[in-house]
């Protein structure tokens, strides 16, 4: 099994750090049935992993957000005083309020679009960790809606959006955690 390995270097609350590692150990344990699984059990994996991607990168962001909110201690990080003002004013603190933000002031830069339609799927897959799927997203099978396609696209976006925050957001080298995030592909 690939595993990929990213410094938690952006990481403003050393708790959601660890919390967001341990998410990581979870995940690679699913991935280790999931590579030793016969095909018609591995569809059986990928619902939780696609919810537990989703779940690590909503975290990603809350914990961006706290560091954003806290910018007058830490100049590391590079957005626009416009969010930082939405973000230390705004007390949403759901998935959909930061892909939004994340649109609106171009957090992503010339990605930004593309990432935040992906991420908006992945967030209505996510939300369909409730079984009885009451908003009838489309499929309304889970297995169809939690397919290879799903997994692919959300290991993809985890993996950018801790590589594009390791790059782009780092804490200042006294402030970082002093480990890295394992992702298992």
């Amino acid at each position: 099994m690939t595993k990929t390995n990213i410094p938690a270097v952006f990481i403003g609350s050393f708790k959601i750090g660890d919390n967001i590692s341990h998410n990581l150990d979870s995940l690679n344990l699913i991935y280790k049935y999931y590579e030793d699984a016969e095909e018609n059990e591995k569809s059986l994996l990928i619902k939780p992993i696609v919810t537990q991607i989703a779940f690590i990168i909503e975290a990603i962001l809350y914990d961006f957000r706290g560091r954003v909110k806290g910018h007058t201690r830490e100049k590391s990080v590079k957005i626009p005083s416009s969010l930082i003002s939405v973000f230390q004013n705004k007390p949403n603190d759901q998935f959909n309020f930061y892909i939004e933000q994340s649109r609106k002031y171009n957090l992503f830069d010339a990605k930004t679009t593309e990432i935040c339609d992906r991420l908006d799927n992945l967030r209505l897959l996510r939300n369909r960790v409730h079984i009885q799927n009451k908003e009838n997203h489309q499929p309304r099978d889970e297995k169809d809606a939690f397919n290879q396609k799903a997994k692919n696209e959300g290991e993809f976006l985890l993996k950018y959006i801790m590589n594009y925050m390791a790059e782009n957001h780092p804490r200042p080298k006294g402030a970082q955690v002093g480990y890295d995030f394992v992702l298992p592909f």
